[in-house]
C-alpha cells in the first residue's frame, strides 16, 4: 500500500515558555522540514485546555518521515524547539487511510 504518512507529535512546553516563543521556534524548522524529501506540510494546534501541543506533519510516505526524524533532531537549528519541550512527548507515525477537503 502506498500512502501518505502522518507524524503526530503531542508534547507539553516546559514552564514559563510562552505560546509566542513556541511558535517562532517551530517557525524556525519549518523551513528545515521543507528540505527534507518527502516533506509535504505542516499543522500545530493547541488542545482546548491549553496544556498540550499537536504538531501534524504529512510526508510523501512512511519511509521518508521515519528517516525524516533523524535528521531533524540532529540539525541545529531545531534544537530550540527541543530545549522547549517536556521530555516526555509522544510521537506517531501514521498511515494516511484517508484524507478528506470540502470543494473549493
Amino acid at each position: 500500500m502506498n500512502t501518505t504518512a502522518i507524524e503526530l507529535v503531542i508534547f507539553k512546553t516546559k514552564p514559563n515558555v510562552s505560546p509566542e516563543i513556541l511558535k517562532e521556534a517551530i517557525h524556525k524548522t519549518t523551513p528545515v522540514l521543507a528540505q527534507i524529501d518527502g516533506f509535504l506540510d505542516r499543522e500545530l494546534s493547541l488542545t482546548e485546555t491549553g496544556e498540550e501541543w499537536v504538531d501534524i506533519v504529512h510526508w510523501k510516505n512512511m519511509e521518508l518521515a521515519k528517516k525524516a526524524v533523524d535528521i531533524f533532531m540532529n540539525t541545529p537549528e531545531c534544537q530550540e524547539l527541543v530545549s522547549l519541550m517536556q521530555e516526555s512527548y509522544s510521537m506517531r507515525h501514521l498511515n494516511s487511510m484517508l484524507y478528506a477537503k470540502k470543494n473549493q
